[in-house]
């Protein structure tokens, strides 16, 4: 492979990899504002009724 043939194909994938780049960081989750707040205890009280 020539060094000309080499040249041509950086900015490709100097392209290439920013497009993807971007890509991913669209898919990421980017909600930060998660606190304990936020969450609800779940309750340690049971009840049944049993029939028969």
């Amino acid at each position: 492979m020539s060094i000309k043939r080499h040249n041509r194909r950086v900015p490709t994938l100097t392209l290439l990899t920013v497009a993807v780049s971007l890509g991913l960081f669209g898919c990421s989750d980017s909600d930060n504002s998660f606190n304990d707040d936020d969450v609800i205890p779940p309750s340690t009280n049971y009840e049944a009724d049993i029939q028969h």
